[in-house]
């Protein structure tokens, strides 16, 4: 089966590794690829190891009719036996790329995020006949695709997935340990930790207002981390120091050591406003830190509320200082929720199940086209 990736964004954040894990599988599984990116493409570097064909288009917007001629000419030449339109751009420049094309194969988009898909003529032709099938991410992903008409035997779910084994280590003792101390924490320090960009999607600004009402044990103190930048950056900062002194709040930026702040971390928090699935979710319920999700989006599965971890209402400020201090003040708790959580993870959202998944798909629609 020989697929053409076409990936139109410059940056990736949101589902490069997941992508990277496909690719790879399929790879490994014998499979010719060939990939059509973005001329400034970030995630040229990911895949370079890979050995795999890499081309280029200058897609300057999500409706740019040179770029959509550009990739209509590599539709051709590379005559692959399946197109995956890897993200929003892609779907957008890569349906109409096909407009009036003699023939083609089949098409798949993948759809990451779970706000409301515009119910205009152009996005019911792009989502029910510019494509052959459409992967949703999680439920709530699915719910939106369906919400414009699209027919439910085109959408199919495939929950995205991170490499469970190698975040279920971070946590040993030995491991954690050592992040602790590489993040100066002392022993009576509680560590909270949130990995996401600072965008007001992500709803930081609701978690400081939930932490202002935290009650924090005698003796003890609360660092909670914010690992990622964005355009909220200074505001979140300034009503961070409008805290009590018995907090301290770390809004570095963009971290590169995630790992270390997951080993270190006591719980984790994602209070976002709209949610896809939610990665850095995932990666933490994979370390077995005990987690708390608002429910919106995929995060609903990622989670069982009270079983494998907490969800709150989105914006509830009340609920979230309640789901914090229970974590706080019930270690053992926390404890089982993180283990339960680990497992669900291992279970339901391990990358490996992911990419077999979406490649059976792939399969499915080539054998289809072709028999």
């Amino acid at each position: 089966m020989r697929i053409l990736h076409v990936l139109a964004e410059r940056g990736f954040s949101g589902g490069e590794n997941q992508l990277l894990a496909t690719i790879r599988h399929l790879q490994e599984r014998g499979h010719d690829q060939v990939l059509v990116l973005n001329s400034d493409a970030m995630f040229r570097d990911s895949v370079r190891d890979l050995g795999l064909p890499c081309h280029e288009v200058r897609f300057r917007s999500n409706y740019d009719p040179i770029a959509a001629v550009g990739l209509r000419k590599f539709y051709r030449s590379l005559a692959p036996d399946l197109i995956h339109l890897a993200c929003s751009r892609s779907h957008k420049i890569g349906s109409v790329a096909g407009v009036f094309a003699s023939s083609l194969p089949p098409r798949v988009v993948t759809r990451r995020m779970d706000y409301p898909i515009r119910n205009t003529w152009f996005h019911r032709w792009a989502y029910r006949s510019a494509v052959d099938a459409v992967v949703a991410i999680s439920k709530g992903v699915l719910e939106a695709i369906l919400k414009i008409g699209v027919d439910s035997s085109t959408v199919h779910l495939i929950n995205e997935g991170v490499d469970t084994g190698r975040f279920g280590v971070l946590r040993e003792p030995e491991r954690r340990r050592t992040a602790r101390q590489r993040l100066q924490l002392g022993d009576d320090d509680i560590l909270g930790v949130t990995i996401a960009s600072l965008h007001a999607r992500k709803a930081h600004d609701v978690l400081l207002e939930a932490l202002a009402a935290v009650q924090i044990p005698a003796g003890k103190r609360l660092v909670w981390l914010f690992g990622g930048d964005g355009p909220e950056r200074e505001k979140l900062i300034g009503q961070a120091n409008q805290l009590p002194d018995q907090f301290e709040i770390r809004i570095p930026g963009q971290i590169d050591y995630v790992p270390d702040a997951l080993a270190a971390a006591d719980l984790f928090c994602l209070p976002s406003r709209y949610e896809g699935l939610g990665v850095a979710l995932l990666e933490a319920v994979s370390t077995g830190v005990p987690c708390i999700a608002s429910r919106v989006g995929g995060m609903r599965e990622v989670l069982e509320s009270g079983i494998s971890g907490l969800h709150v209402e989105v914006g509830d400020v009340g609920g979230l200082t309640e789901s914090i201090q229970k974590l706080i003040d019930d270690p053992e708790l926390a404890r089982r929720l993180g283990a339960a959580g680990m497992q669900r993870a291992r279970d339901r959202f391990d990358v490996s199940l992911m990419s077999r998944k979406t490649e059976a798909l792939f399969q499915v629609l080539v054998d289809s086209r072709n028999g």
